[in-house]
């Protein structure tokens, strides 16, 4: 467990929800402006290995808000970079299920990434 962790999980036990929100988003934006630092130099494996971590530390405290599901998007675009379509198809299904249930079904930024998904989805039965 990292110090972030630590934090997190210090900052939930006592209670304070909102510093432990502020401090996990807090990290979340560093850590992707640090993979978008990767991006610009090329590295898109290392942009991966970093947005996962921030996926992962999201996952732990606050799943299903859109937040989570940019970061899910981002991961999935940095795969398609990469190459790796079922990779990607699995975090923007991920990121579509989240963001319908956030925003609902008929919101124009659902439906423009479910089109984005069926594309990538042909792709791969090409």
């Amino acid at each position: 467990m990292n110090e972030i962790e630590e934090n997190l999980n210090s900052l939930l036990a006592q209670g304070r929800t909102d510093e432990a929100e502020a401090l996990l988003f807090s990290a979340a934006e560093s850590l992707t402006s640090g993979a978008g630092a990767l991006l610009d130099s090329g590295d898109y494996h290392g942009a991966v290995d970093v947005i996962s971590h921030a996926i992962e530390l999201m996952r732990r405290h606050y799943t299903a808000n859109m937040d989570f599901a940019e970061l899910k998007i981002s991961l999935s675009d940095i795969y398609m970079l990469l190459s790796s379509t079922p990779p990607a198809i699995r975090e923007l299904s991920e990121a579509v299920s989240i963001m319908e249930h956030e925003l609902g079904p008929d919101h124009q930024s659902v439906k423009d990434a479910q089109t984005k998904l069926l594309r990538m989805k042909a792709e791969l039965d090409k």
